[in-house]
């Protein structure tokens, strides 16, 4: 004989959840805020000429961190 589930799943899993889902999203955007701040300071530390290849200044580069 097989038996069912007759009360609605506890609260606490439901909550688990969405509290892993909103972490993750708040995980992610950290960890792409510390790519970008990186990338930035990589193109800082280049030579203008390299930046000139690239085809990049100086200026744009310190306007993508605002």
């Amino acid at each position: 004989m097989q038996s069912f589930r007759t009360t609605p799943r506890p609260a606490t899993t439901t909550l688990r959840r969405s509290l892993s889902r909103v972490l993750r999203r708040a995980l992610d955007r950290v960890i792409a805020a510390d790519k970008a701040y990186r990338d930035r300071a990589r193109m800082r530390r280049l030579t203008d000429t390299l930046l000139r290849d690239v085809g990049l200044t100086r200026s744009e580069i310190d306007r993508q961190r605002r």
